[in-house]
């Protein structure tokens, strides 16, 4: 019990979002499942440019993480 606080604290500080691990996570796994799916090559198609696109997400998560620090 003593430790929530503290918990509550370290998702605040400044630099810190809440949702950022968790976000990251998901368009990990989204990624993961797009590139492990089994289709034909209309489908993978459509899966490349997801693929793209969650990369660019990743990436401009990371970039405005940076920003937040400094």
């Amino acid at each position: 019990m003593g430790l929530a606080p503290l918990a509550a604290t370290a998702q605040m500080m400044p630099g810190k979002h809440p949702g950022y691990l968790h976000c990251l996570s998901d368009l990990r796994a989204a990624r993961w499942f797009l590139y492990h799916q089994p289709g034909d090559s209309a489908v993978a198609g459509d899966e490349d440019v997801a693929i793209t696109e969650i990369d660019a997400a990743i990436s401009e998560i990371k970039r405005a993480s940076i920003k937040r620090l400094y």
